[in-house]
């Protein structure tokens, strides 16, 4: 079983539309996958990235509680993926700073819809999400 975290600046958007992708988008005898944030946001943040998921994908993910990184032990994951604003190094940079090796660690560039509450941009997100996710199920399944 291959172990996977993606992280984003608040668990509310990238980080919440992509585990919730990837566990219904890869094998879930071969992958569990979990998301955290670079800080705590308030869990009432994550509605639009959960109503995204159930318009655009039929995917329940209203239980999701945004978590922070902090206190998290990154050992027993097999990767790491930071989300980063496409002009952003934030997410990875910190992952670094706590030592996660360049093996485990995966760098995605994904704009954060977070600053706008047009639907669009976290359709926009999810669709580049799908397309992340495409290359990573290469490399782990």
């Amino acid at each position: 079983m291959r172990e996977v975290l993606f992280v984003c600046t608040g668990n509310t958007c990238r980080s919440v539309i992509a585990e919730y992708l990837a566990r219904h988008r890869l094998d879930p005898a071969v992958v569990r996958c979990e998301s955290a944030g670079l800080r705590l946001v308030p869990s009432e943040n994550a509605h639009n990235a959960i109503d995204t998921l159930r318009r655009n994908f039929s995917i329940d993910a209203s239980a999701h509680v945004p978590r922070a990184l902090e206190g998290l032990d990154l050992s027993h994951f097999d990767l790491i993926v930071a989300i980063d604003d496409p002009e952003g190094n934030q997410v990875f940079r910190a992952l670094k700073e706590r030592g996660v090796s360049g093996e485990t660690l995966v760098k995605w560039k994904v704009t954060d819809p977070w600053d706008g509450s047009d639907a669009s941009q976290y359709d926009r997100c999810a669709l580049e999400t799908v397309k992340n996710l495409q290359g990573l199920k290469k490399v782990i399944e």
